[in-house]
């Protein structure tokens, strides 16, 4: 079973992370991508003082099962780690649910998405259509049928090549060409 297969609900009436998780497992994963690792404790304390510990403990545990937490032995308790980056995260995620949407409903999905950019942002439409540019304009022939290119492991950013901390760059902006650099940190260059 795939990270998808575990986490496979979109929930549109929800906002951030509890379009995923539970809003408990939302605010879990906040605490648990904060800091490097954390008990149970330690997320509880996170929090507040309304948490209560068991549930906590249930619930991180059941993330451990869906595959979004590791969890060790650290002397008497355990440690709780993130199985991967937020931002690696969220890029799966966005990608699984962009590529469900393509898949179900097409052109009408990329129209609908190209419209909820320009009503959103105008600017991110600009670097949606430097994307396109830069990946040498995969345009549907009029009339026809676009091209998919091949996903290649190559071109898709792993863990490792991600930034080490997971945090998206203060913008929210991903770079426009979406690159990584080697030490993991994000190119970054304004789109003209």
């Amino acid at each position: 079973m795939d990270r998808n297969d575990r986490l496979s609900s979109f929930k549109l009436d929800r906002r951030g992370l509890a379009r995923v998780f539970g809003e408990l497992e939302a605010e879990i994963m906040a605490v648990i991508w904060d800091v490097p690792q954390a008990t149970v404790g330690d997320v509880c304390a996170r929090l507040g003082q309304d948490s209560n510990y068991k549930t906590v403990m249930t619930v991180m545990n059941r993330l451990v099962e869906k595959g979004a937490l590791h969890r060790r032995r650290d002397s008497r308790a355990f440690a709780y780690v993130a199985a991967e980056s937020r931002l690696a995260f969220v890029s799966r995620v966005s990608r699984h649910v962009a590529e469900s949407l393509v898949e179900e409903y097409g052109a009408l999905a990329v129209a609908q998405f190209v419209d909820a950019l320009d009503a959103f942002d105008p600017a991110l439409l600009d670097q949606l259509s430097a994307l396109v540019e830069a990946r040498g304009g995969h345009a549907v022939p009029e009339g026809g049928e676009a091209s998919r290119p091949s996903a290649d492991a190559a071109d898709t950013p792993t863990d490792a090549a991600l930034p080490a901390d997971g945090a998206l760059p203060a913008d929210g902006a991903l770079p426009a060409d979406g690159a990584v650099q080697a030490d993991g940190a994000m190119a970054h260059e304004e789109v003209a």
